[in-house]
């Protein structure tokens, strides 16, 4: 909101988000965690985000989102 103060205002905006069909997966499976990063293309095929638990997987010619867990270290 334009209450918060400008600085905090601009380190929200950096803070990585999910967004459209990966908001809507996140909402409805908290096992998901938190975005450690924006989305990102991987190669032609596939959009991903990375997460505090693993890996988001977009495949838009099935129009699929799968998530992948990450293992324990």
């Amino acid at each position: 909101p334009e209450s918060l103060p400008k600085v905090v205002r601009e380190e929200r905006e950096k803070m990585p988000s999910f967004v459209l069909g990966f908001a809507a997966y996140a909402a409805a499976h908290p096992e998901v965690g938190e975005p450690l990063e924006d989305e990102r293309l991987l190669g032609r095929r596939y959009i991903t985000q990375l997460t505090t638990t693993g890996l988001l997987l977009y495949h838009p010619k099935s129009n699929t989102i799968h998530f992948f867990r990450a293992r324990p270290a």
